[in-house]
């Protein structure tokens, strides 16, 4: 399978499906006032038409289109999880000791891990014994991923990491913003339709038994409003199909990268085609939000996804056309042994919240620790112990604050002292610190990006307090070091979100690098001063600057200090992302320069690339 040229092919015909789509998006106003003013003006009007009608309806029909479209996006601003629980998913808990979920749980990590993105939620769809799986969110730092529990029962082990690197493949891609995009348009569509419905039943004197009779002017203006309705929804949920089958190809030519097992994802297609009702889901969102899904999730006339025989082609050309069949009586049979499991889940997690409230930082105000019932409290005295541990203490979200608490403990006593006056439970970030003690401080940052997943599993309070927190740890020296910054800047970047979609960067306003020419020269030189000698700083400078295309600009004489950094990187943070990109090559060979990178270096750059959602391995650490 050359998947390098399908994923160009499918990239290729994408752009020129989005530009047909958006085309359409233009001309169906026109096509729909035109229907809408000849029926008003035709049955009603007959003697005073004027042209003035026919704009007016179309200024009126283009508001109501982007205002409610424009509503629909807005509500889906909080991310993933909104899709996944509109669906009917239950949040994986990171402790779960069901087999399956823990599998489920490893599998989606090391994906995670392998495409250098970050642990997004897992959701579980317990009412759907069919096959399938989804992906949602505006960025890689709202994303969740989604399987129904027929996937996580039905697949082996390496056809479920074939699903979730399909999954993870959406995510890169950015196929999650482009079908939210899509679903909030064709949402405009739809209302234009359900007015038209509801006109219809006023027409005919339905809801109105005291009046009663038929009313023609409301049912003319709402067969106007159907008509044009129906065509827009039929011209967005063709190209919307259009597009997502390319993305669909695309996405499987990626799972066989991530994986290099394309055997598993055609098995996995097999499975369903010989699943009776393949992959159709029971929920009524089904329709709504089918684009997202792994395969067709619903009995659509038009198809959102190519049919499976031919996806499986692609990936084994010599396929002969026979399927896998398909045994559901042990999904049937396991019902009752899930159902005590949920209620234990939501019981143990109200129990959490209860306890939760009112408990603060200090006094009053602490985040409250709930000790739970693990290695938590083992003393550890070697590396491997402590990386158990740590493991343990990033699922969970309390254990989670406290160890970027403990990351954040200054050696010096008397601030340390001033840093713990805002934790009531100190024996704990002493324990959490002195374990971080074991282990090579190039690892600290693997562990902040496991128990993030963690942090986002806060109440909004708990998070409001865990951010004060955070910042009394770094300010208790009264300045903020390159380290303290770099931690902050990763946790706000990825964590925000969940808790105010506002923070959820949704506009690009720069398209060019020269545009960025004074946030580049900063941030660049932040990288270069992070090596003493002069002349490796100005030839790290001059190399980067030279592959970012910015020929004219100066290094900083002095470090660019933490308000310079963090207003360089909230601009670059808005900018396209080949723009984004571009910079990150020229700041991975300013790093590289001397062919060593040390262990301030491997940080800056892994946290820079984050912080623009486009992440990039760790880099090898050569301490020098």
């Amino acid at each position: 399978m050359n998947f390098f040229k399908l994923q160009n092919k499918a990239k290729s015909q994408t752009f020129w499906l989005v530009i047909l789509f958006c085309l359409g998006l233009i001309i169906l106003p026109f096509i729909g006032a035109h229907i809408i003013t000849f029926c008003v003006e035709f049955f009603t009007l007959p003697k005073n038409r004027s042209p003035e009608t026919f704009w007016l309806v179309l200024k009126c029909l283009t508001v109501i289109i982007i205002l409610v479209s424009l509503y629909k996006y807005i509500s889906l601003r909080q991310g993933g999880r909104v899709i996944a629980i509109a669906l009917g998913g239950r949040l994986v808990d990171k402790r779960a000791s069901n087999p399956n979920e823990r599998r489920l749980l490893n599998v989606v990590e090391e994906m995670a891990i392998a495409s250098s993105v970050p642990v997004p939620h897992v959701y579980i769809l317990d009412e759907e014994i069919h096959i399938n799986a989804f992906a949602a969110g505006h960025t890689i730092n709202d994303a969740v991923i989604g399987v129904t529990r027929g996937t996580t029962e039905l697949l082996t082990r390496d056809e479920l990491q074939a699903v979730i690197a399909h999954e993870f493949s959406h995510i890169l891609n950015g196929d999650m913003r482009l079908n939210l995009r899509f679903t909030a348009l064709l949402f405009g569509f739809i209302f234009i339709s359900q007015a038209g419905f509801v006109l219809l039943r006023l027409g005919f004197g339905i809801g109105n038994e005291k009046k009663g009779g038929i009313f023609p002017h409301f049912l003319v203006l709402a067969v106007a409003l159907l008509a044009a309705g129906f065509l827009g929804q039929l011209w967005a949920r063709i190209m919307q199909a259009a597009v997502n089958r390319q993305r669909e190809y695309l996405a499987d030519a990626s799972s066989v990268q991530f994986t290099r097992h394309g055997p598993a994802l055609a098995s996995a297609l097999k499975k369903i085609g010989g699943s009776e009702g393949g992959a159709t889901l029971e929920t009524a969102m089904a329709g709504s939000y089918g684009h997202f899904f792994f395969s067709q999730a619903d009995t659509n006339l038009l198809a959102t996804h190519p049919p499976l025989e031919k996806r499986i082609k692609r990936i084994e050309p010599w396929w002969q056309g026979g399927f896998i069949n398909v045994d559901f009586s042990k999904l049937i049979n396991s019902e009752e042994d899930t159902e005590p499991q949920q209620n234990n889940s939501i019981r143990d997690k109200k129990l959490t919240a209860a306890i939760a409230a009112g408990l603060s930082i200090t006094g009053t105000d602490a985040i409250p620790y709930l000790k739970p019932v693990t290695l938590l409290n083992t003393n550890v005295t070697d590396k491997e112990q402590a990386i158990a541990k740590l493991e343990a203490i990033c699922h969970e979200p309390m254990d989670a604050c406290y160890l970027m608490f403990a990351l954040l403990v200054d050696t010096i006593p008397s601030i340390r002292a001033k840093q713990f006056l805002a934790v009531n439970n100190t024996g704990l970030v002493t324990d959490y610190y002195q374990t971080l003690s074991l282990i090579p401080k190039e690892k600290h940052l693997e562990f902040i990006e496991k128990a993030i997943p963690s942090l986002k599993n806060l109440s909004d309070e708990q998070y409001k307090n865990f951010k004060t927190t955070l910042m009394h740890f770094i300010q208790a020296d009264n300045e903020i070091s390159l380290y303290e910054w770099l931690i902050y800047q990763l946790i706000i970047h990825q964590v925000d979100g969940q808790f105010n979609p506002k923070a959820i960067i949704t506009s690009y306003n720069y398209n060019s690098l020269d545009q960025l020419r004074d946030e580049a020269a900063i941030m660049l030189s932040g990288i270069a001063h992070l090596t003493e000698n002069p002349d490796y700083q100005q030839r790290a400078f001059g190399l980067g600057s030279n592959i970012m295309g910015l020929y004219t600009i100066k290094l900083l004489q002095q470090k660019p200090n933490i308000s310079q950094l963090t207003t360089s990187l909230q601009k670059l943070q808005k900018a396209t992302e080949p723009v984004r990109r571009k910079f990150l090559q020229g700041a991975l060979r300013a790093i590289e320069h001397d062919q060593q990178v040390n262990i301030k270096e491997t940080m800056f750059f892994r946290i820079l690339s984050l912080c623009l959602d486009c992440p990039i391995p760790t880099l090898d650490c050569t301490v020098h």
